[in-house]
């Protein structure tokens, strides 16, 4: 589902290999070219996504341009 979708979501207990799936889906994607955006919820995730990929992975707030403060995305 993840190669056919346009957004996936990976949810798991730790340890249960989000990780290493991420990782694998990654590896066909980039085979085929496919442009795309790492995202996590909370920017430790972003971080551990980073460093196992060596891709760079963002928050959800940063890649949608969310300002709390202002409850509004950014033009």
């Amino acid at each position: 589902m993840a190669l056919t979708s346009k957004a996936t979501v990976i949810t798991g207990r730790p340890g249960v290999g989000k990780t290493t799936l991420v990782d694998a889906i990654l590896r066909i994607l980039a085979a085929k070219r496919v442009e795309l955006v790492l995202c996590a919820p909370t920017g430790r995730a972003a971080r551990r996504m980073s460093k196992a990929t060596g891709q760079q992975a963002r928050t959800i707030h940063r890649l949608l341009e969310v300002r709390p403060r202002h409850r509004r995305l950014q033009a």
